[in-house]
């Protein structure tokens, strides 16, 4: 049996919701809750290989959607 339960948080409406019930699931099977939080950038944006770097050819505002992901994450620590 599976032990871990993954939630997508991100700063919508019904994060909070999504959370609760991930964490009453969690909970009750004494699972593991794991939060993950996607910045809606394609992986196929980055150079071929994942291992370079540098930023994307196409200017993207990273920074801004990894602040976002990084909000969400610290919202789900915080319930």
């Amino acid at each position: 049996m599976y032990k871990t339960i993954v939630v997508h948080v991100d700063q919508t409406e019904r994060a909070a919701q999504r959370i609760d019930l991930a964490a009453q699931l969690a909970n009750k099977y004494d699972a593991h809750l794991v939060g993950t939080a996607m910045t809606g950038l394609s992986p196929y944006v980055f150079p071929i290989g994942g291992f370079d770097i540098a930023p994307p050819p196409v200017p993207f505002p990273l920074d801004e959607l990894r602040a976002q992901a990084d909000a969400a994450l610290d919202a789900f620590d915080g319930r």
